[in-house]
C-alpha cells in the first residue's frame, strides 16, 4: 500500500480507519462524507496537502454561467480575509472548485480541524451557488 507522503494526513486516515485507502494515479485520496460530498486530498508541490471539492459545473459562454460566476466572485471577495479556502476555476474552465492547502508540517489534529472547516466551507459555497 502507498501511504500519503503528508504525515498528518496519513495519521488522519489511520485514526478514522481509512489507512487502506489507495491513492489514485494522480496521488490524491478520495474522502467521502455522506453520499454527496467527495473531497480529494491532493499532494501539493511543496509537501502540503490540498483539499479539493467540485462545487458546480459552469459554462461561461451562457448568461446563467456568467451570473453564477459573478455571484461566486462577489461572495469570494467578501469572504477571503476570514477563510483559508480558495475558489478556483478548473483547468478546463468548466467547473468551479474549492481548494484549501494544509501545511506540510501539519499534525493530525490540524489536518482534521482544517478538513472539518473545509467541509463546512463546501456547504457554504454550494448554498451560495444554489447547488444544494
Amino acid at each position: 500500500m502507498n501511504r500519503p507522503s503528508h504525515r498528518g494526513l496519513a495519521q488522519y486516515l489511520e485514526r478514522h480507519g481509512l489507512a487502506d485507502a489507495q491513492p489514485r494515479t494522480d496521488g490524491s485520496i478520495v474522502l467521502m462524507f455522506g453520499e454527496r460530498l467527495r473531497v480529494f486530498a491532493r499532494p501539493g508541490l511543496r509537501g502540503e496537502v490540498v483539499f479539493e471539492c467540485r462545487l458546480t459545473p459552469i459554462d461561461l459562454k451562457t448568461r446563467q454561467g456568467e451570473d453564477r460566476m459573478v455571484r461566486a466572485l462577489d461572495a469570494a471577495g467578501n469572504r477571503w480575509l476570514r477563510s483559508s479556502e480558495a475558489l478556483v476555476l478548473s483547468p478546463q474552465e468548466d467547473m468551479l472548485l474549492l481548494q484549501q492547502p494544509v501545511a506540510a508540517d501539519s499534525q493530525v489534529d490540524e489536518v482534521e480541524s482544517n478538513l472539518h472547516a473545509f467541509v463546512d466551507a463546501v456547504g457554504f459555497w454550494r448554498s451560495c451557488l444554489g447547488v444544494l
